[in-house]
């Protein structure tokens, strides 16, 4: 779920013509707190990793399944999740992820050892998955209106925005004020809100029979899963034959999910990820940039968590803070320039900008050392943020314009995932270098630059050859 997305409506739901305007902002308001949550929790425990790592112990690989157990079960169940919700009816589904986010924050606030708390991440994780594409789905049928629609999901995007640039301001908020469990207490009176919300003020919604792709569920989430965990394990194993190993067996895999889709497709069978919507040059290339973004912005996230808790001895409050010029350029860019100059220059020409923008970021932050001045990384956050800001409406607007008339629902499911699964790996490999050795700062950032500049020279590429 990412700011700028847009999805087919559903037909109006029984009695939506007549509900009322107090009602429809109240169920607006329920649809726009459970989306918060769900980006609010992808990033709001950078900054307190640290703190959790020395309150339970463990290894560093433990401190990054703790963020990323959250990001991989939301990357391989978003698509099937889309799915239950057609089937079953957006309101339900909503709600269960709504009951099973607040159960799994509940169980992770009173988790005792390491293994408990990374179950219940992974279990937030399941209930995000199942609010994320309910909710604009949700929206779609509770506005029938093109106009009133779009504000709507404007106001949704908005919201879901603030929800992620505040992350790590307020994980080091409430670290500081009542130590890492209030990162997950304080997510329980706001579900209940919102499940009041939409429980009175939201119609029942209609369902439709849509089918499932259980072999492909099951083939990506073991793939993805191997993948994460042979790469979390450089942390402690370095890449030993048993790392190697792992890694092969996801990518063998990855392999395998894609014949199978293929197959799938061509014999009319439900698929989880349509291979023909990925036929394009446009549309692969969009979703390979939306994938390097989160790569490197989630990885340089928990880096730099780790790093100015460790290396600069910052608290977690100090570090949450530092992050604010990434946020604050990041939103201010994102809402008042990217929609213009995409509008003016193409999508692929603004994404392609943003992505080398913020590599130049990445290059700068990779020449913080362990004596530079926090306004050296300042800067680097300032660029790092404007590329992104730039890049985050320009992806999705590529991808909904490479997918096609009747397609942008999928599309934007298609988005999520790549975005979720570059986040996940993000974590695994830049943070599992940081983990290890702080020293390793300046090539995680390398490695996240090298990653905005093949995405951003590809988009220009494909860019050139549409003109």
């Amino acid at each position: 779920m990412e700011d700028g997305e847009r999805v087919t409506p559903e037909p109006p739901a029984a009695g939506a013509g007549q509900i009322t305007l107090r009602s429809r902002s109240l169920a607006l308001a329920g649809l726009c707190t459970g989306a918060a949550l769900v980006v609010l929790d992808a990033n709001v425990l950078n900054v307190a990793a640290p703190t959790i790592r020395r309150d339970m112990g463990g290894t560093p690989a433990t401190l990054l399944w703790v963020i990323d157990s959250y990001t991989l079960t939301f990357a391989v169940l978003l698509l099937s999740s889309a799915a239950l919700g057609d089937r079953l009816g957006g309101k339900k589904v909503f709600q269960a992820g709504l009951a099973v986010f607040g159960s799994a924050s509940l169980a992770a606030s009173i988790a005792p050892d390491p293994a408990l708390l990374i179950a219940s991440r992974a279990l937030q994780g399941t209930g995000a998955a199942l609010l994320a594409p309910a909710s604009l789905a949700l929206i779609a049928t509770l506005y029938p209106q093109p106009t009133e629609r779009a504000r709507a999901v404007g106001m949704w995007a908005g919201v879901s925005g603030i929800g992620f640039a505040g992350g790590p301001v307020l994980g080091g908020v409430l670290v500081a004020a009542a130590g890492w469990r209030s990162v997950f207490v304080v997510n329980l009176p706001v579900t209940a809100l919102a499940m009041w919300l939409v429980g009175r003020h939201l119609d029942r919604s209609p369902s439709r029979d849509e089918r499932f792709d259980p072999v492909g569920q099951v083939l990506a989430g073991c793939a993805v899963a191997l993948v994460v965990l042979g790469l979390v394990d450089t942390s402690t194993a370095g890449w030993s034959p048993t790392v190697l190993a792992i890694l092969a067996a996801g990518v063998a895999l990855l392999a395998l999910f894609w014949f199978a889709e293929h197959l799938f497709e061509r014999q009319g069978r439900p698929t989880l990820m349509a291979p023909s919507l990925l036929a394009g040059a446009a549309m692969r290339t969009s979703l390979g940039a939306a994938a390097a973004y989160n790569f490197a912005l989630y990885g340089m996230l928990i880096a730099f968590s780790i790093v100015l808790q460790a290396q600069r001895h910052y608290s977690a409050l100090q570090a949450g803070l530092a992050f604010l010029p990434l946020t604050v350029v990041g939103a201010a860019t994102s809402g008042l320039l990217a929609g213009r100059l995409v509008a003016r220059y193409t999508a692929a020409r603004v994404l392609a900008t943003g992505m080398l923008t913020s590599a130049g970021g990445a290059l700068i932050l990779a020449s913080f050392g362990s004596h530079a001045p926090y306004w050296q990384a300042a800067a680097g956050f300032v660029v790092f943020g404007t590329g992104t800001g730039l890049s985050a409406p320009a992806m999705t607007a590529a991808v909904l314009t490479a997918a096609g008339p009747g397609q942008a629902s999928r599309a934007s499911g298609v988005l999520n995932a790549a975005r979720q699964l570059g986040g996940a790996f993000g974590v695994a490999l830049l943070g599992s270098l940081v983990a290890k050795d702080a020293t390793h700062l300046p090539l995680a950032m390398v490695v996240a630059a090298l990653g905005f500049v093949a995405s951003g020279a590809a988009v220009l590429l494909w860019a050139g050859r549409s003109v």
